[in-house]
C-alpha cells in the first residue's frame, strides 16, 4: 500500500466505511471488462461503433479519444484487477458476514492513492466523451472535493 492511509483500514466510522466500500464496489464495476455491463470499456466500444453520433466532434477525433481511453485503461489494469478481486472476495454480497465478522474486512489491497488514480482516469475519459458529445465540459470538482475532504476528515480524527 502507498504512504497514504485509506479510510476503510483506519476508520471505525461505519458511515465512512460504508461510503468507502460503496466507492470501491462501484469503481470496480465501472472499470470492469464485463461485456454485459455498462462500463468505461462499453463506452469506448459504443463510441467505436458510432463515431458519427458525436455531434460536437469529428469521427477521427472520436477515434483518437477511443485510442487514448483504451491506453489509459490499460495503464490502470493492475488497479482494476485488485478492485475486481476485492469486490469478489470482500465487497459484494457479504453484508451479513460484515456485521458478524467486521474485523475480517479491514485489509483492502487497493489504497487511497490507487483509488484516486483510477477515479481520475475515469473522470478524464468521461469528460472527453461528454465534451465530444455535448460540446461542454463536465465538472467533477465537487465530487473530487468531497472525496478528498471526507478522507482528510477521517485521517485527522485518527490521532484523537
Amino acid at each position: 500500500m502507498g504512504d497514504t492511509q485509506d479510510p476503510l483500514t483506519y476508520s471505525r466510522n461505519p458511515i465512512v466505511e460504508s461510503a468507502w466500500r460503496s466507492l470501491l464496489l462501484r469503481l470496480a464495476g465501472l472499470l470492469s471488462n464485463d461485456q454485459e455491463s455498462i462500463t468505461l470499456s462499453y463506452l469506448l466500444d459504443l463510441a467505436s461503433n458510432h463515431p458519427y453520433s458525436f455531434k460536437c466532434s469529428k469521427p477521427q477525433s472520436v477515434r483518437a479519444l477511443i485510442e487514448l481511453g483504451r491506453k489509459e485503461l490499460t495503464e490502470i489494469d493492475e488497479i482494476e484487477q485488485k478492485l475486481r478481486s476485492e469486490r469478489d472476495r470482500k465487497l459484494a454480497h457479504l453484508d451479513r458476514k460484515l456485521i458478524n465478522e467486521p474485523d475480517s474486512f479491514t485489509e483492502i489491497s487497493v489504497d487511497f492513492e490507487e483509488t484516486s488514480q483510477a477515479l481520475q482516469t475515469a473522470e478524464q475519459i468521461v469528460s472527453r466523451f461528454f465534451l465530444a458529445f455535448h460540446g461542454e465540459k463536465v465538472d467533477f470538482s465537487e465530487l473530487r472535493n468531497l472525496f478528498t475532504f471526507q478522507f482528510e476528515q477521517t485521517s485527522s480524527t485518527q490521532g484523537e
